[in-house]
């Protein structure tokens, strides 16, 4: 797993699952545990990017480009 923190964490999961990609979510728990906004805003926002040596070299660029996708949307409004 690759941890890419940004400010879209939730879009961006949601973003890749639409696109056939699971990023996992750290921590859900952190929510209802009454932690200070830092902790919640970094739950939230770490995204998982799944890599490791079981994907392909298409595999890598696939994620990528969704990845690259996204962020050129947000670019873009």
């Amino acid at each position: 797993m690759f941890p890419l923190l940004n400010s879209y964490g939730e879009e961006l999961r949601n973003y890749l699952k639409i696109n056939n990609i699971y990023a996992v979510k750290l921590w859900p728990n952190v929510l209802f545990n009454g932690l200070s906004n830092t902790e919640i805003t970094k739950a939230n926002n770490i995204v998982l990017l799944p890599i490791n040596q079981r994907y392909s070299k298409d595999d890598m660029d696939y994620i990528s480009s969704i990845v690259d996708n996204f962020f050129q949307m947000l670019k873009s409004k």
